[in-house]
């Protein structure tokens, strides 16, 4: 069933068992569970692509560049038509429409569509417009709890392309990169509980981490990285990183006392350590100059692709030493990993899944599984079918099993 149904308000009642916490193999947020864009799910095929794609259902759901995340075999995406933003709720399955929730939201320019991935959690479904609107739905019905415009009820300063940031449930907290350093909602009131400040912020989601062995929160803002408080969004610590035209997007890595960042324009990459106040660069290149795609760490290792958008190599680093293991020639691309295979969505729609170790690179299986568009979006992963879209709102459901 087409997603294009343009309607104002919940229009399809539950089918199903109810939304309650996502499990082990589900895909409910951006970057999969653990938000490192790893899943360890097994028992499916990684030649699977081998002959062409197995499109086991399709949807269209409206611009934009929003991940499609499964929870409790239900799959919720966002996109942007006739002046309204969407959030629908799909069998993960068949492609069955479950409900869909619109509310008035800006087309935008040609980068239309809402950018940040929502967030499934305790039974709710977390959603950000690019303009700032954060809603909170019931993930069984689609019925609103609770909506609040950052821009217009909070002050918070829009990006140059927009609020992009994708909404990280922690504990009570609803944690977003908006306004100076972050900011916090309570995710069952939409109250905020701190905010660092209504300036200008970064494109990157809030990271959670253990910083002088409390909870905290990495910050990616407009020029630094920053460290925060989980319990009241105090800066600790601040490292300056400057980025052309503020687009500072890819996410931090986080692993013990070290931190990786990188962004595109040729700005590259840097390995701190944020055990001292403030952090300490432990190696600086530009092996990888991110423009947007998350890299990835796994056993010692990060792989991400170099390059803006229009061109793009992938590369594996030494996480230690930020020394080039490999470098291999994938185009622009956005990037996951399941069980150790690597998931790779050119820019151009092409799906390819490969053996990625420090020992090299080899392609798997290929195939086209979307158009000739603008695919900048990374893919999700559950129970063997890899979603993809792109941007002017076409889904696919392959499967991989």
């Amino acid at each position: 069933m087409r997603a294009s149904v343009l309607v104002h308000g919940a229009v399809a009642v539950l089918i199903g068992a109810g939304a309650g916490t996502a499990g082990a193999g589900d895909w409910p947020q951006w970057r999969g569970l653990n938000r490192n864009g790893i899943s360890d799910e097994g028992g499916w095929n990684p030649r699977a692509l081998d002959g062409g794609a197995k499109i086991a259902w399709r949807a269209s759901i409206g611009a934009g560049y929003a991940v499609p995340v499964v929870a409790n075999g239900k799959l919720y995406a966002t996109g942007n038509s006739n002046g309204l933003d969407h959030v629908h709720c799909f069998d993960a399955g068949s492609g069955k429409l479950v409900w869909t929730q619109g509310h008035p939201a800006k087309g935008g320019d040609k980068y239309a569509g809402p950018r940040a991935t929502p967030a499934v959690a305790d039974g709710k479904v977390f959603a950000m417009s690019r303009e700032g609107v954060v809603l909170c739905l019931d993930a069984v019905t689609g019925r609103v709890f609770w909506r609040k415009s950052l821009v217009d009820e909070e002050g918070i300063a829009n990006l140059r392309w927009d609020l992009s940031g994708s909404p990280l449930v922690q504990g009570d907290l609803l944690v977003l990169n908006a306004g100076s350093s972050g900011m916090a909602l309570n995710k069952d009131t939409g109250a905020v509980v701190w905010s660092g400040g209504s300036g200008t912020g970064g494109y990157a989601s809030p990271v959670a981490c253990t910083l002088a062995g409390k909870p905290a929160f990495l910050i990616f803002g407009a020029e630094a990285l920053m460290g925060v408080t989980a319990d009241t969004g105090k800066v600790l610590w601040s490292h300056a990183w400057k980025t052309s035209y503020d687009v500072n997007a890819p996410d931090p890595i986080a692993s013990g006392d070290r931190v990786y960042i990188s962004s595109g324009y040729g700005s590259g990459c840097a390995l701190l350590d944020v055990s001292q106040t403030p952090p300490t660069v432990v190696w600086q290149n530009k092996l990888i100059a991110s423009h947007f795609a998350c890299s990835i760490l796994r056993d010692g290792y990060v792989y991400g692709c170099d390059g803006n958008a229009g061109k793009g190599l992938l590369r594996c680093l030494e996480f230690e030493t930020g020394k080039n293991v490999w470098t291999e020639d994938t185009g622009f691309s956005s990037l996951i990993m399941v069980d150790g295979k690597l998931l790779i969505l050119h820019e151009a729609g092409m799906l390819t899944i490969a053996d990625a170790t420090p020992k090299g690179f080899t392609r798997l299986s290929a195939a086209q599984v979307l158009d000739r568009k603008v695919c900048w979006t990374s893919p999700s992963f559950a129970d063997g079918r890899a979603y993809c879209r792109n941007q002017p709102g076409d889904l696919v459901c392959v499967d991989l099993r």
